[in-house]
């Protein structure tokens, strides 16, 4: 346990922490690496601390935190000097004068003290076992975790910006090395080879497989997408011209001729006519030249053409099939081809073309030279291009939901003058400060519970407003008069019981839950929790009508009931197909607007909201989705 191992101390202050304070809101688990920053979400990333100390760390590494008022990087500087001293001698002796007055600041500091009750545990499990293959002893898992507890203390946060890309690769050739060993062990008698990422996007772009992702989603009418969030879409006949035709992929020493001879392209299109002449006159705006011979124009129409590449280059990450097209390029990589790719970036640092200074070059790798490689590519190509219109992208359902059943918030409750029974709960009276005497009043008005202090607050305020005070100093009194405010019944009034609301006011949904406790006077208590998330649907089977949603609180006592013979249940991440015009979807989210349905090859947008199955058909495993696309 962290308190044990902390024995009983905030490692930031010093300060103590007993049993029932470890166990309250005043402690939390802190991050010492940041999770903002990086930081992984393991046992040697963490402390317990205190709710305060935690809060005036904030996204920073305990070298880089004030702590009421004082910087731990002064302590821990004298530390780090100490350990750099220590490791530089060569000799196991025993400390020099100099070394001991820097070991004397050992107990100058919380977090050195914490640290070296972590080197203590350390020692106890330096020697786990013998490693025959480096001669030495190696540490226990613990002692491993208790070593890397004690670098993420010292972590400064520039160490963390800078070894963090290095340390995210590292992390993932680690993965890749792990899922190849797998393979192994599942295909004993395979060649199996990892291939680079590098490799995989050369390849990707050598072979033209990254313009099938593009031409198939043409062909489907689906929107081609330049960003990630999905935001801004591209013209998919300036796409095309761009780069399924010769402009862009035209050497830089061969001719150029623009007109429709050349590029029969341009024929029925002006988008890059016009584009191109709007290009030039905004150039020649800046200073640059007017390109009258035909060389010039020729070099500035190409100059034109990488500009505007540019802003209009698709987003593969918009489709869940580029994973299949990826897979496909690592098809055609051969053993030989990664261990040569391997040898040509050892030498030269990069798969691509160089251009020395000196006008020489050094020309990129090309894996593929015959004739009849070249002519294969060409026709897998082809079939790739069939084979993804009608590939549908398989998602797991998500038949075991989890997550919060319930928020932590726990909300009072009140009827309304229609019986309505509406959450509640005490909120500071500076919320209702909207900047506006008008809006205040409203505001007020509209979400305050109780008809007597909400008449006196409102009266209060506006005798303050016309004494000409500030909005901020009418509600909530003078920053320099802690006395000065409203009062309601003799006590200022700081705090109010109002509506909890979020665009209107929010009533007591079938899916919360209200618990009604009594206390020993036999007063009832009512308070509501709202319901954290739904784990399914439930539909009529036949007619695909509607029946209810499951809270994930409700779902955990009938998870194992059978389900009713005339019901269907929907999960999230289930695929429903669109008897229709057979469109597969997968549930992406369901809630009281109904199921909602994206196209299973989509990552972002195009959604469609259903309040009922009917038309739909649920698709609950892979034979069932190979008959349908046969039908």
């Amino acid at each position: 346990m962290l308190w044990e191992e902390q024995e009983h101390k905030c490692p930031y202050c010093g300060g103590p922490i007993n049993f029932e304070l470890a166990f309250s809101p005043s402690t939390e688990v802190d991050h010492i690496i940041p999770q903002a920053k990086g930081g992984p979400n393991v046992y040697s990333n963490k402390v317990l601390a205190h709710k305060e100390c935690n809060l005036q760390k904030g996204n920073n590494t305990p070298y880089d935190a004030v702590i009421n008022g004082k910087k731990l990087k002064d302590d821990l500087d004298i530390y780090l000097e100490y350990l750099a001293k220590k490791k530089s001698s060569k000799k196991r002796k025993k400390q020099t004068d100099e070394d001991d007055d820097i070991a004397r600041h050992y107990h100058i500091g919380s977090v050195i003290d914490f640290i070296q009750r972590l080197w203590l545990l350390f020692n106890k499990e330096q020697k786990g076992y013998y490693n025959k293959a480096k001669h030495r002893y190696e540490p226990t898992l613990k002692g491993r975790r208790i070593r890397e507890k004690i670098d993420n203390l010292l972590t400064k946060n520039e160490d963390i910006d800078s070894n963090f890309s290095a340390r995210q690769n590292q992390e993932t050739a680690w993965i890749g090395k792990i899922v190849m060993e797998w393979c192994q062990d599942i295909c004993p008698r395979a060649n199996i080879v990892a291939s680079t990422g590098s490799l995989t996007a050369y390849m990707r772009s050598l072979t033209g497989f990254e313009k099938v992702l593009p031409l198939v989603r043409i062909a489907e009418g689906k929107n081609l997408y330049h960003d990630e969030k999905c935001s801004i879409t591209i013209n998919p006949e300036k796409w095309q011209l761009l780069f399924n035709g010769r402009i862009i992929n035209m050497e830089q020493g061969e001719p150029l001729e623009i007109d429709d001879k050349r590029f029969p392209e341009l024929k029925d299109s002006e988008i890059l006519k016009q584009e191109f002449e709007e290009w030039l006159k905004e150039k020649e705006k800046h200073g640059t030249e007017s390109a009258h011979t035909k060389k010039d124009i020729e070099q500035s129409f190409r100059d034109f053409c990488k500009d505007i590449s540019d802003v209009n280059a698709f987003y593969k990450r918009c489709d869940h099939r580029h994973h299949a097209i990826d897979a496909a390029v690592i098809g055609v990589c051969t053993r030989s081809m990664v261990q040569r790719a391997n040898t040509h970036v050892a030498k030269h640092g990069t798969l691509h073309t160089i251009h020395n200074t000196d006008g020489t070059k050094i020309q990129c790798f090309m894996p593929l030279t015959e004739g009849r490689e070249l002519s294969l590519l060409h026709n897998f190509r082809q079939k790739l291009l069939y084979y993804m219109k009608d590939y549908v992208v398989w998602h797991k359902p998500d038949h075991f939901p989890s997550g919060e059943m319930l928020q932590q918030t726990a909300y009072g409750l009140h009827e309304d003058d229609n019986g309505k029974k509406m959450l509640v709960c005490r909120v500071d009276i500076a919320k209702f400060d909207k900047k506006s005497e008008e809006k205040t009043i409203k505001e007020l008005e509209n979400y305050i519970v109780g008809e007597e202090i909400k008449m006196e607050i409102i009266r209060q305020f506006k005798e303050r407003i016309a004494r000409d005070m500030k909005i901020s100093e009418a509600l909530c009194g003078k920053a320099d008069d802690p006395k000065d405010g409203i009062y309601f019944k003799g006590n200022k009034v700081k705090k109010v019981k109002a509506y909890f609301h979020y665009s209107g006011k929010v009533s007591l949904n079938k899916a919360d839950k209200e618990i009604i406790t009594t206390d020993r006077s036999g007063r009832e208590h009512r308070k509501a929790y709202i319901n954290g998330g739904y784990a399914c649907a439930e539909f009529n089977k036949t007619t695909g009508k509607f029946k209810r949603l499951i809270p994930l609180w409700e779902y955990e006592k009938i998870k194992d009931k059978p389900v009713p013979a005339d019901t269907e249940r929907i999960y999230a991440g289930d695929i429903l197909c669109r008897i229709s015009d057979k469109t597969f979807y997968v549930v992406y989210k369901m809630g009281l607007a109904g199921l909602s349905l994206r196209n299973v090859s989509e990552t972002q947008g195009n959604d469609i909201t259903t309040k009922g199955t009917y038309g739909f058909k649920l698709v609950p495993d892979r034979k069932t989705l190979a008959e349908l696309k046969k039908k």
